[in-house]
């Protein structure tokens, strides 16, 4: 919703009075473009809601910690309800708990309790020194339980936020191969993973497939990193101005993930 309180640039749009009233016109195209990427229209009527079947039951769910801290630890509120949405009329497993935060008050990240953590932020960010240890802790309980599945962050890209995960991990998150286990359930060939138009033009050119990063743990990826957007994706809307996957892309690498932990 814009509101426009100083004027009534509609008058001049439901009228057809361009002459004179060219601002109104070019403010009108450029929430245009940017509401569309430029591209990809859709029909009218189409919507990106997709709302759960409540009478619909998984076979099998996972227990998702959304990691919550004094930062903007949810820019995207409407990313994980949609994901849900996305996954559960396909019988495909994923539940997101919003209430669970890294405190200094408790440690209930362990593996009886969650499957994947999801750590999330934009703008200013910092972990406390509880929360990391609450983290490391997470993390070094599942290092001693090869059979379990692996905790996995898909944070957003800001450089301190890499840094946090390489201090908790001991190591640098590594590009994941294309052919990497963790994207056999896809959903579509790695090669047709794209990316919108706004990142492909500041530096990704033509390139195709996915590009999380890991951090190994007992030869394992315990910690995913996405340097390109995910969490705008989960919404599932083009909008200009976002390095990141479409998407369409951004669902199915979420989705892969899910079914890996949840293996």
């Amino acid at each position: 919703m814009i509101l426009i309180p100083t004027g009534d640039p509609a008058r001049f749009w439901q009228t057809s009075a361009i002459a004179g009233h060219e601002p109104a016109y070019e403010l009108l195209a450029n929430l245009f473009l940017y509401a569309t990427e430029h591209r990809d229209l859709k029909v009218r009527g189409e919507s990106w809601l997709i709302v759960p079947q409540p009478n619909l039951s998984p076979p099998k769910s996972i227990k998702i910690a959304r990691l919550q801290h004094t930062g903007n630890w949810n820019p995207e509120p409407a990313g994980w309800p949609r994901t849900r949405g996305e996954c559960a009329p396909q019988r495909k497993p994923a539940r997101a708990d919003d209430r669970d935060r890294p405190s200094s008050a408790r440690t209930s990240l362990g593996p009886a309790g969650y499957s994947l953590a999801h750590l999330n932020h934009h703008g200013k960010f910092k972990l406390t020194d509880p929360q990391r240890a609450e983290l490391k802790t997470f993390l070094d309980t599942w290092r001693h339980v090869p059979s379990g599945p692996p905790p996995v962050a898909i944070p957003k890209p800001p450089p301190v936020l890499k840094r946090e995960l390489t201090t908790l991990a001991g190591a640098k998150p590594q590009p994941s191969r294309s052919n990497h286990p963790l994207y056999q359930n896809l959903g579509l060939p790695a090669a047709e993973i794209a990316y919108r138009p706004y990142a492909m033009k500041r530096s990704l050119g033509q390139i195709k497939g996915p590009r999380l990063r890991a951090a190994m743990i007992k030869d394992r990826p315990a910690i995913l990193y996405s340097p390109e957007d995910l969490s705008v994706g989960l919404v599932g809307q083009p909008i200009d101005g976002i390095f990141g996957y479409t998407p369409q892309s951004a669902a199915a690498i979420c989705r892969a993930v899910l079914l890996s932990a949840a293996k």
